[in-house]
């Protein structure tokens, strides 16, 4: 495993916050090694040599793509789109923020 394998407790932090999640010292230790040997295992990838290989565009060379046709129908009327929402501001439902500015 190379340095720049290593997950550090600080990555591991931030992407608890980014998460929402409310870790301790022990699982920030704990994630920090299993992502640093998730990371180093899929690393070994990079010792594969792959330089006669062609492109992959699709596993079955013979499979069309297949599209259904739009269909237009009826959708549910505003009333019943906001029957359970549980906060509405006129037409529309209101959620809570979560974008932070700094």
């Amino acid at each position: 495993m190379t340095k720049s394998n290593k997950i550090s407790k600080n990555v591991v932090r931030k992407i608890a916050d980014l998460a929402r999640l409310k870790l301790d010292d022990s699982d920030c230790n704990l994630f920090s090694k299993q992502m640093t040997n998730i990371i180093s295992y899929i690393s070994k990838l990079d010792e594969i040599n792959t330089k006669d290989i062609k492109p992959l565009t699709n596993i079955i060379p013979y499979q069309k793509n297949v599209m259904r046709n739009d269909i237009v129908k009826n959708s549910l009327k505003l009333e019943q789109s906001l029957k359970n929402s549980p906060k509405k501001d006129e037409n529309y439902i209101k959620v809570p923020k979560i974008i932070r500015t700094k």
